[in-house]
């Protein structure tokens, strides 16, 4: 999926979003996932995971290599 809904193409945009709360069993995977399913977008260009919640149980971040590979 190239074009946005505003119709400009995504490979003139540089587009970020960051890692959200994760809740229950959810992953890092499923955060990014979600997040390309609300802006309709199959990629982003930069994936920030900044401030993880430090009070969440300590390995909760263990899978964040790989989140983007499918």
């Amino acid at each position: 999926m190239n074009n946005m809904a505003s119709g400009q193409l995504h490979s003139t945009l540089f587009i970020m979003t960051k890692l959200n709360l994760l809740s229950g069993d959810q992953t890092v995977k499923d955060s990014l996932l979600e997040s390309l399913q609300k802006l309709g977008l199959a990629y982003v260009d930069l994936f920030l995971i900044h401030d993880p919640s430090p009070h969440q149980k300590e390995g909760k971040l263990k899978d964040y290599n790989g989140a983007g590979e499918r």
